[in-house]
């Protein structure tokens, strides 16, 4: 093992002080926004669930997939307290099921909300690639079948690390050195393909969006004012910017740990760096409740509504539309 790297740890974690009872500053600033994260994570990914089980208007296939990265957000949220035990009970990391666990519930999560926002733009292209066709290609069916098939392959995937692993071999509980660098590669790497899919999907969908209001205007004006293509526009701005956010949390975080896949790359500011990347990653957990009521108007207002906040009277109509 060499030095860099246990050189990284201690200033990291600064294990020895933990050990004597004296929590570092560093772990203290990270406890506190870990449990003020969780707070925010929970109550906006919550309020974006009940939001979408009780207006009946946001259960559409879009909403579907937006309740499922709901979910895995709050996954995150929900288990921010276990990885807080780690500062307060560092003999958790001797602990081989934990240590693993420590990572693998980031990744689960991550891994679910990366899947349902692939099947989310899919959903979008097709609905302004084949509007014609759209009611019949992307049924209620499918959609739910799409949501069970995400969790199943993602719990199988959870599954290797337990096997695969170099827990014996790591002296110490740090991602880079404990899970296993081919299932990191692979993991990675695939994040990296989907969000490069996801982009070059959204650019074609940019392009038929383009196109197609070119020829409302030249054809009848009207036509814009119409509540189903205002709905579609903001829908397709909402999971637009949903996916941007995605990918700048995430993207650095999987294309700096694609250069520590070897013991002998890990160092220091590689890891100090990809540690902050993680938390930015955490925060976007707390990024898609915001744009929702940011950016749609249905969302907004049943928000408004389930928190009891002041409706203006030009927009009731729009809140009574979805009760």
């Amino acid at each position: 093992m060499s030095n860099s790297v246990n050189v990284t740890y201690s200033s990291v974690l600064n294990t020895s002080a933990v050990d004597k009872g004296q929590l570092p500053t560093s772990a203290i600033i990270t406890m506190t926004l870990q449990l003020l994260s969780m707070v925010a994570i929970i109550i906006g990914n919550i309020l974006v669930l009940v939001a979408i089980l009780k207006f009946r208007s946001l259960q559409d296939i879009t909403g579907i997939f937006v309740a499922n990265l709901a979910l895995a957000d709050l996954i995150i949220g929900v288990t921010q307290p276990f990885q807080v035990a780690f500062f307060l009970f560092p003999e958790m990391e001797r602990n081989k099921i934990a240590c693993i666990l420590r990572f693998e519930i980031i990744l689960f999560a991550c891994n679910a909300s990366i899947y349902s926002l692939v099947c989310t733009v899919v959903d979008r292209f097709v609905a302004i690639a084949y509007p014609l066709r759209y009611p019949n290609i992307m049924t209620r069916k499918i959609a739910f079948g799409l949501v069970l098939g995400i969790w199943i392959f993602d719990f199988c995937c959870a599954f290797i690390p337990f096997s695969e692993n170099d827990f014996e071999k790591s002296p110490f509980c740090l991602y880079e050195l404990v899970m296993n660098k081919y299932f990191r590669l692979w993991n990675h790497t695939c994040g990296i393909i989907f969000a490069l899919v996801m982009f070059l999907i959204y650019v074609k969908i940019y392009l038929i969006v383009k196109k197609h209001m070119r020829q409302i205007q030249i054809e009848a004006t009207v036509y814009t004012d119409d509540p189903t293509v205002r709905r579609t526009k903001q829908t397709n701005t909402v999971v637009a910017i949903v996916v941007l956010f995605f990918h700048i949390s995430w993207l650095p975080f999987f294309i700096i740990e694609l250069t520590m896949l070897e013991v002998s790359q890990v160092t220091q500011n590689k890891v100090l760096v990809a540690n902050f990347l993680v938390f930015l990653g955490v925060m976007n957990s707390i990024v898609n409740p915001i744009v929702y009521a940011w950016k749609n108007k249905q969302y907004r207002r049943a928000f408004q509504k389930l928190l009891g906040l002041k409706i203006h009277n030009d927009e009731m109509s729009t809140v009574q539309s979805i009760a």
